[in-house]
C-alpha cells in the first residue's frame, strides 16, 4: 500500500477518543493526524489522507461542513463516520458524503475499539 493509504486523519473534538484511536491505528501502521475545527481541518487536508474519520457531534466543526471541506480539498477521498450519533443522523450524513462525491467505507459506533481495529485491518 502507499503512505496514503496508510494514513488516517481524525475529525473529533474528543481527545480521549482522539488518543484511542491514534494509538489503535498507529499499532495497526497507520500514520494519523487529527482535527476539531475548521482551520485545523483545512491544514490538514493540504496533504492527502487515505482514510479520513468524522465524527458527527463537533461544537466548532458541523458535518455539512467538515464533508464539504473534505470534498474541496481532496475530491473523492474515503470517509468513515465514526459517531456516536443516532442512526438517522449517521444515514444523513452518508447520503451527505455521497452527494460530495466522496466515497464512504462505512459508519463505525465510538463505543468499542475492536470495531475500529477490524475496520483498519481491512482498509
Amino acid at each position: 500500500m502507499s503512505g496514503q493509504a496508510r494514513s488516517l486523519l481524525v475529525i473529533d473534538d474528543d481527545e480521549f477518543i482522539v488518543d484511542l484511536v491514534t494509538s489503535v491505528a498507529e499499532s495497526d501502521g497507520y500514520a494519523v493526524s487529527s482535527a476539531c475545527t475548521p482551520a485545523a481541518l483545512e491544514a490538514c487536508l493540504a496533504q492527502p489522507w487515505g482514510i479520513i474519520l468524522l465524527d458527527l457531534t463537533m461544537p466548532e466543526l458541523d458535518t455539512v461542513t467538515a464533508l464539504r471541506m473534505i470534498a474541496d480539498a481532496q475530491p473523492g477521498s474515503a470517509v468513515a463516520i465514526f459517531s456516536g450519533a443516532d442512526e438517522v443522523s449517521v444515514k444523513t450524513a452518508t447520503t451527505v458524503a455521497g452527494f460530495y462525491g466522496l466515497t464512504v467505507l462505512g459508519s463505525l459506533s465510538k463505543s468499542g475499539m475492536g470495531e475500529l481495529r477490524e475496520f483498519l485491518s481491512r482498509h
